[in-house]
């Protein structure tokens, strides 16, 4: 019998050790990197405005990074309400203000001047998501990081989705 279950715990601690194995996506022409398990789809497409997609296999959690050059003097919180009004009326953040700025410690490991996020919860055809949108300013580089994730996600995956989002670097 112990012959058995070593070798079936070992399958189970590795494949959890590999679920977490994370791996580095830098986009040097945008002037980014994001940290993200091995085991999620990535998509790189520079044509749509989105410069990088990450998922899970099952789509539960989507991570959208885009950049974007605006006139000199956007602030983040400008266009993150830009971006909140484009999307729609649906988009009322829900994060109190005194949360929506980054500190200088978070602002320093994003290499950002500055940074604003915004929290929503959605309804998309019956289906409850959630979303997380940071928006991070570099000059007149903004970035934005959109964290999308079902509800039936659970929350070790909800939780690692934000560790990624949180990896987000300006080169």
């Amino acid at each position: 019998m112990k012959k058995v279950i070593v070798p079936v715990l070992a399958v189970v601690v590795f494949g959890q050790l590999l679920a977490q194995a994370m791996r580095t996506h830098t986009d040097r022409k945008a002037g980014f990197s994001i940290r993200h398990p091995v085991n999620w789809t990535k998509t790189v497409n520079n044509s749509d405005g989105s410069n990088v997609t990450l998922a899970t296999q099952d789509q539960l959690v989507v991570i959208q990074v885009m950049r974007t050059n605006v006139p000199k003097g956007i602030t983040a919180d400008a266009f993150l309400q830009e971006v909140e009004k484009h999307i729609g009326e649906t988009h009322v953040n829900q994060l109190p203000e005194e949360k929506r700025h980054a500190r200088p410690e978070h602002l320093r490991s994003m290499n950002a001047d500055e940074a604003s996020a915004g929290y929503y919860d959605l309804d998309h055809e019956g289906h409850k998501i959630h979303q997380l949108i940071m928006v991070m300013r570099k000059a007149t580089r903004i970035y934005t990081v959109m964290v999308t994730f079902a509800d039936a996600a659970d929350e070790e995956v909800k939780n690692l989705a934000i560790q990624v989002a949180d990896s987000f670097k300006i080169l």
